[in-house]
């Protein structure tokens, strides 16, 4: 699956150094020095951490069995990873792919998501990145999110 995805607007630091991580069918480059899990069933599913309470990234690649649109991928993030997403910018990004940049609340802390979705034919990829707002730019913001999908490398064939 090739990625072709690019941000606007201003970014206040350069995105963190990233080291590969791979499962059997797929490989992405995440914050060195991040906790990193990986499971895969209908989509490989990465998880990483900054420390416990810290910043989080997710990313979803699945090569086949998609069939819901990138503001539908997005919707699904807003809902499942924070309550009450006040939406300060959703739009779709030169190359493809949706955006959406917002702040709410993940348990009792506020946070700042910044979240991409591709879809094509049958498969999708997302990634979101999870801080607290004081920190979403320091480390990257949404071009962490954009670097980080750039980086899926998939062995297998998409369909």
């Amino acid at each position: 699956m090739a990625l072709l995805v690019c941000a606007t607007g201003a970014v206040l630091a350069a995105p963190p150094p990233l080291e590969t991580h791979a499962t059997e069918s797929t490989s992405i480059a995440l914050p060195r020095n991040w906790k990193v899990t990986a499971t895969s069933t209908d989509a490989t599913v990465f998880i990483a951490r900054q420390r416990i309470g810290s910043a989080a990234m997710i990313v979803s690649v699945q090569l086949t069995g998609n069939t819901s649109t990138e503001d539908q991928l997005l919707d699904r993030v807003a809902r499942h990873i924070t309550k009450d997403l006040r939406i300060a910018k959703r739009t779709a990004m030169t190359g493809g792919g949706h955006m959406l940049l917002g702040d709410g609340m993940a348990g009792t802390t506020a946070v700042r998501v910044g979240a991409i979705a591709v879809a094509t034919g049958t498969a999708a990829v997302f990634a979101v990145l999870i801080a607290k707002p004081a920190e979403f730019e320091s480390l990257g913001g949404i071009a962490l999110v954009v670097e980080v999908l750039a980086s899926v490398q998939s062995t297998k064939q998409v369909q």
